[in-house]
């Protein structure tokens, strides 16, 4: 780099940084555990970039590495000579000290740690077949970074489907959205590109073209394939402005161009990079329309993405194609802004307005994309010079031009122009003393650019179209001052350190007065300014417009809020699957508007991040079964199918990885149950368009027919009680158990293998969808809101050993305090076999809420919460946790600690007897009941009574709210005599818990007639309890009348059959027990019916008979 440049603080947009020696640290790639198998077609298997650790030194001598830092290099060394690797040299060929001078540079620019690029070599190796195994050597020596075979680059190929003629009107060039409206720049001085210098790093080009112009710079051409590319790509940027051919977009930016004169030479394309920068001053261009052969961006080499990183850092502006392989850049983590960013420019390909390719701006169907993507270009029907489909005389590629260049290649250089374009208007404006760098450009296009648009191909991000005439306006002129005050606005004392902004990215602070300045501010746009404090409330002046080299004076006044809580801790007790609730007030009692916000966690067990493989099992080779397909968690066991050859079984697993028992799965197709599901009793499996629901002991309970089929997910909404099922192709269907279909939603274009549910998700998405991306193994995990059909992604994963994805289960058991996420994943027999994955998803957390998690309070107000606690599906253990709130008051952060002890079942304590004694001889039929009080031993648990009366072959029973009550004994239409005898008792309940009196009274009743007013019986009609259900041999009805009714109660089994009619008649009102005995029934579900008054009420309820 011959010239560097150094920018004024008030660039938009420009962050500043100190370098104090701790430079931000570099995300390095993780050494895999696993080396795929490289392909000739991808990669040259001959020869291998080594990169060796930061700080080690390492140089090269006669065919040995030395280590300056005085390292090991025996084991290098050994490597060299036992896989005889030879004709070893840098990668880079400029001088050490050039590239150290370059490293440092950009390190002190950008306060971001750089590659040390002297620490790349290539050495070639003799057999090809040892690739593999030679990089697993190297990668697993110390001194050694990451080791890859070099990789191939794509040629340029056209995009399939042929495209069509056009009459050769240049749409992209032209009125936003459409185009990107060069012309809005082209009478504005610099709009033309003057003063920047772009290179081209590619193949070949004809610059003696009639619409091209002579390059600065160009390196030797061995090669003179794929020079239409080179011709169409520049083109689009510098065509000549005359009367004939094509308008570039900034046609008086100078050209070159650094060939890859040869697909051999395609592993020094991070050479040719630093080549490339030698040529060029700060905020200058190179292009780079270079992909690798897999359809990569071609930074997914890292040799190549940390020479980008270099110049980028040195202010050289890198604009990068994206590539055409349909790919999700947000599965790999080399492409997470947060990991790494390499400072390049990504650019993706856009559908146009022309054409039948899709909706204009969304993503064309090969354009790769993702949440690097920063900008889009046309990636159809481009007309720019070349090729020779539009215009050809005499066969003189000189004279060529196209109405079909396309793909990231042609999106590429539109994005280019318009950088160009702004390049040279700002240096323009500061008479070239000043550049903006790729970042800032960057912001000014995406700021200012036509949005993405939704399309047929998916949504994937590949950022806006550039908008020349929009961008003028943020583009910033010759400055101005701004300068002021900020105070409190309670005691007009000056605040110190306070932070000063602007929506253009400029940034101080208040001195010990609470005085600020800003030199250099951006003038002629309008801008916002912001004053922050901790503790304050921020304070913005908008609509602001600074004269071109004026001042503007603004003063801030800022308020501040007080945050408190009612209450310090919280501690409940509860029993199992119950709900409480407490009161929570957050009072402000400052001058200022409080903002808070709250965030959960557990206290008592170490955070685990969430998709953390906590445990592997290698089920295949353990069962000698390579079709294993799904798996469920339930009672400290795991229930897993396999295909067994044909002859599908289930196997069941302890928690220790031994197989305890197997048993034959209960459908028909010989691959068995694809995906397993539980709802906690039930075990269900699904396989073709059944859905069978069996025991953990193996027995079949019933069959479902699914509307669709062949079925490969199912899982259980325990909200709802629904199965959720899919089958590849499929849409998501809930069903109830008789098959009815409730809703569908639509599958998003993936392949399902598994579904599972999380109950209480924190987004309120608890169907979560096992997949894999299309044309590869990778597996992926999305979740689904079961209200509306939206999806989520959620994560990646990345198994030890590659394969594909198969069922998946949500366990909330499988420790107290997580959920996990289990699944198989299918392997080949060589590399060890189906293995089932357990991994951590979240802390279990859903026992602990608040009715808002953020919220605003006014000055002197406060704000009323529910604090909610949920003891559904814990055990019996102390929880605890806290909430961890955020605000804008004094201290920012406030803790509030929270426990729940979760008993486990205790029922309510024994009770006796009282009146009438036993034995006693009632001559009135006004009876008083009473008994001892039944103490619930849980706190805030309310007890119930039950009172029983029996007489002969009939009972009834009152629910009674206290230990005592008074009933008329002939308002119950016993068919009383003279002489009656009576027994009674009293059951005592609590939730599922009950106790019965320690004594059954008996008294004698001698029938009289009396006086006085009738006491009500307490009744609660229909259906009272059914238990125990599932039942094995005897079940227990409970059911209230109103008044005297016809009573008829049947078994139906699931088909409507009448099975046993067990009461038909008479019953006087009140509350009855009825005990049915269960002989002769099979294994299954039925419905307990009953009817009362020939249809005035009739009560249904779904039982299952457990053998």
């Amino acid at each position: 780099m011959r010239k560097l440049l150094s920018a004024l603080a008030f660039i938009v947009c420009l962050i500043i940084i100190t370098v104090d020696g701790s430079a931000k640290g570099r995300w390095i790639t993780p050494k895999p555990d696993l080396i795929p198998s490289y392909n000739k077609e991808s990669f040259f298997l001959d020869r291998i970039t080594i990169k060796f650790i930061e700080g080690s030194g390492v140089f090269l001598t006669q065919n040995k590495f030395e280590s300056r830092s005085g390292l090991d290099m025996s084991s290098i060394n050994e490597l060299v000579g036992r896989f005889n690797m030879h004709s070893g040299r840098k990668l880079f060929s400029q001088r050490r000290n050039y590239i150290d001078e370059l490293r440092r540079n950009g390190m002190s620019k950008t306060g971001k740690e750089l590659a040390d690029l002297n620490l790349y070599f290539i050495v070639t190796i003799d057999s090809t077949k040892l690739c593999s195994d030679i990089i697993k050597a190297l990668i697993n020596c110390p001194v050694v970074e990451t080791a890859y075979p070099k990789s191939k680059i794509c040629l340029p190929f056209d995009i399939e489907p042929e495209t069509a003629l056009f009459s050769g009107d240049q749409g992209y060039l032209y009125d936003a959205p459409e185009g990107i409206d060069a012309p809005a720049v082209w009478e504005i001085a610099g709009g033309l590109g003057e003063g920047v210098k772009i290179i081209d790093i590619e193949y070949c080009w004809t610059f003696e073209h009639e619409d091209l112009k002579e390059p600065f710079h160009v390196s030797e051409i061995q090669n003179q394939q794929f020079i239409n590319h080179g011709d169409a790509v520049i083109g689009i940027m510098i065509g000549q402005h005359n009367d004939y051919g094509i308008d570039g977009i900034c046609p008086e930016a100078q050209i070159g161009g650094i060939s890859v004169s040869s697909i051999e030479n395609v592993a020094d394309i991070a050479d040719l990079i630093i080549n490339a920068s030698e040529q060029l001053d700060e905020g200058d261009i190179v292009v780079l329309e270079i992909q690798t052969q897999s359809l990569w961006p071609i930074e997914s080499v890292q040799d190549v993405f940390d020479a980008i990183e270099i110049i980028t850092s040195n202010g050289i502006i890198v604009v990068e194609a994206g590539a055409n392989g349909n790919h999700n850049l947000d599965i790999d983590e080399r492409f997470d802004p947060e990991n790494r960013h390499s400072g390049s420019i990504l650019v993706g390909a856009g559908n146009p307005p022309i054409g039948e390719w899709g909706q204009d701006r969304s993503r064309c169907s090969f354009s790769n994309y993702g949440t690097r993507f920063d900008l889009q270009g046309w990636g159809w029907g481009i007309v720019t010079t070349g090729y020779g489909d539009l215009f050809y005389p005499n066969s003189d590629e000189r004279q060529w031009y196209t109405a079909e260049f396309s793909g990231t290649s042609g999106a590429t250089p539109i994005v280019t122009g318009a950088v160009a374009c702004v390049q040279g208007i700002y240096k323009d404006r500061f008479e070239n003393e000043f550049v903006l760098s790729g970042n800032e450009i960057r912001d000014i296009l995406r700021n200012s650019g036509s949005p993405q648009q939704n399309g047929p191909h998916g949504n994937g991000n590949i950022g806006p179209r550039p908008n020349l005439r929009a961008a003028l306006e943020l583009i910033p002129q010759i400055p101005g001052t701004l300068n002021g005050v900020v105070f409190d606005a309670a005691t007009n004392e000056g605040i110190d350190s306070a932070l000063i902004y602007t929506d253009y990215g400029v940034e101080v602070f208040t001195d010990e007065n609470g005085e600020w300045e800003i030199e250099n501010a951006m003038s002629g746009n309008e801008f916002s300014i912001t004053a922050s404090k901790a503790g304050y409330n921020d304070s913005t002046v908008t609509n602001l417009i600074l004269e071109i080299e004026g001042s503007l004076d603004i003063n801030f006044g800022l308020l501040h809020p007080t945050f408190a809580l009612s209450d310090s801790t919280f501690n409940f007790i509860l029993d199992q699957d119950l709900i409480n609730q407490d009161d929570l007030t957050i009072q402000n009692n400052g001058n200022g508007v409080l903002e808070w916000y709250a965030e959960k966690h557990l206290t008592n067990v170490e955070e685990i991040d969430p998709w953390t493989v906590r445990n592997t099992f290698n089920i295949g080779s353990l069962v000698d079964d390579n079709r294993i397909e799904g798996v469920v968690f339930q009672n400290e066991h795991f229930y897993i199918s396999g295909a067994n050859n044909q002859n599908p079984l289930i196997y069941v697993m302890n928690l220790d990885g031994e197989v305890t028992n197997s048993f034959p799965q209960t459908g028909q197709n010989p691959r068995g149950f694809r995906d397993l599901a539980s709802d906690g009793e039930v075990i269900w499996g699904v396989e073709t368009n059944m859905i069978y629901g069996f025991t953990p002991e193996g027995e079949e309970i019933i069959s479902i027919q699914a509307p669709f089929g062949p079925l490969t997910g199912i899982t259980w909404d325990f909200q709802n009680e629904v199965f959720w099922v899919t089958g590849l192709g499929y849409d998501i269907a809930a069903i109830d158990i008789e098959g009815n279909v409730h809703v569908e939603l639509d599958n998003p274009n993936l392949l399902i293998y598994g579904l599972a549910y999380l109950y209480g998700d924190m987004d309120g998405y608890p169907i979560y969808i096992f997949s894999r991306v299309q044309d590869n193994t990778d597996q992926v995990i999305w979740k689904m809101n079961p209200d509306n059909g939206d999806t989520l992604f959620v994560a990646h994963l990345d198994p030890e050993i590659a394969g594909s994805p198969g069922g998946a289960f949500i366990s909330s058991d499988f420790d107290n305090f997580s959920n996990v996420f289990i699944n198989v994943t299918n392997t080949s027999p060589n590399d060890g076999g189906d293995r089932i994955y357990l991994r951590q998803i979240n802390s279990k957390t859903s026992w602990l809420n608040l009715s808002s998690n953020e919220g605003s309070v006014n000055p002197g107000s406060s704000e009323q919460l529910d604090l909610i606690i949920n003891s559904n599906f814990l055990l019996p253990l102390l929880y605890t946790g806290e909430f961890i709130f955020s605000h804008n008051a004094d201290s920012g952060l406030a803790l509030l600690p929270v426990t729940l002890e979760v008993l486990e079942p205790m029922p309510p304590s024994e009770f006796s007897l009282l009146t009438p004694e036993d034995g006693e001889i009632i001559q009135t039929s006004e009876i008083e009941f009473s008994w001892e009080n039944s103490v619930d031993p849980n706190i805030g648990d309310v007890v119930e009574y039950q009172l029983w009366l029996e007489f002969a072959d009939d009972s009834i029973s009152f629910i009674i709210p206290e230990p005592q009550v008074t009933i008329l004994l002939d308002s119950l239409e016993f068919d009383i005599e003279w002489e009656n005898d009576f027994c009674w008792w009293v059951i005592s309940s609590s939730h599922s818990d009950s106790v019965v009196s320690r004594e059954r009274f008996s008294f004698s009743y001698f029938y009289n007639t009396i006086s006085g007013d009738q006491v009500d019986v307490p009744v609660k009609f229909g259906i009272q309890s059914v238990h125990p259900n599932p039942f094995n041999s005897q079940i227990n009805l409970h059911y209230g009348l109103p008044e005297k009714s016809h009573v008829r109660i049947s078994i139906v089994d699931i088909s409507g059959r009448v099975v046993e009619i067990i009461e038909n008649g008479h019953q006087p009102a009140g509350n009855h027990r009825l005990q049915w005995q269960a002989e002769g029934l099979s294994t299954g579900m039925y419905f307990l019916s009953v009817n009362v008054q020939e249809g005035s009420y009739r009560g249904i309820q779904k039982v299952i008979m457990l053998k």
